[in-house]
């Protein structure tokens, strides 16, 4: 079920956006179509990733994480250790100067 649901749900917020970029509104009347697509398929996708991911913050479950610089590590490429304040997610990243 939630595998049909993760490809469904971008799928149809995507038709939406092609549908206003695409200007179909001129040709045939779709009123509100368009903008429920967008809407309904991100309301899935937020459901998705409360209902599945497992961190206690429900804005760290939908990718919103509040990220904060630790420290660097040693090896070859600079690498800066970020971890968020809430989830204590940590992630690895590379500046670019």
């Amino acid at each position: 079920m939630f595998n049909i649901a993760k490809v469904a749900a971008p799928s149809a917020a995507l038709l939406g956006v092609i549908l206003l970029i695409a200007n179909v509104e001129e040709t045939y009347d779709l009123g509100i179509i368009p903008y429920a697509l967008i809407v309904g398929g991100i309301c899935v996708l937020m459901l998705l990733a409360l209902s599945g991911n497992k961190q206690q913050s429900p804005l760290c479950r939908i990718g919103f994480h509040n990220f904060i610089e630790v420290g660097q590590d040693s090896g070859d490429m600079p690498l800066y250790i970020y971890r968020c304040e809430r989830c204590r997610l940590e992630k690895k990243v590379i500046k670019a100067i």
